[in-house]
Parts: structure tokens; sequence; C-alpha cells
């Protein structure tokens, strides 16, 4: 399999344990993501959407006494 780097993206390689890829392996199975990379993509996205969203809620109950 030839692996083609798009502009803007960048190539990286992470260990994942074996249960977590079968599970992603199912979710590409099912047609849910095109491969494994969309469903990284996708899971990666999530998580800073939630991060991001934390860090405002967090900041939005620290008010300054005046």
């Amino acid at each position: 399999m030839e692996v083609v780097k798009k502009e803007g993206e960048e190539i990286i390689s992470l260990h994942i344990p074996l249960p977590l890829l079968r599970m992603l392996d199912a979710l590409v199975k099912q047609g849910l993501f095109r491969n494994r990379s969309e469903a990284v993509r996708f899971a990666i996205l999530l998580l800073l959407k939630e991060y991001l969203c934390l860090a405002e809620r967090k900041s939005a109950m620290v008010t300054p006494l005046r």
C-alpha cells in the first residue's frame, strides 16, 4: 500500500493496544469510516472539541472579585 501525504497533513505513528485497534477496525468494517486514519482523525477532533469546551467552562467559572 502506497502512502500518499496530502498537503497540510503530517504522517505520525503511534502505539495502540490491540483491543482498541480491533474495535477501530470494526468501525471501519461497518463502514462508519473509510479507513483507520479517518477514524483516528475523527477521534482526535472529538478530543480537542471536548478539551476546548472544558477549558471554556473552567475559565467561565473563575470570575474576578470587584
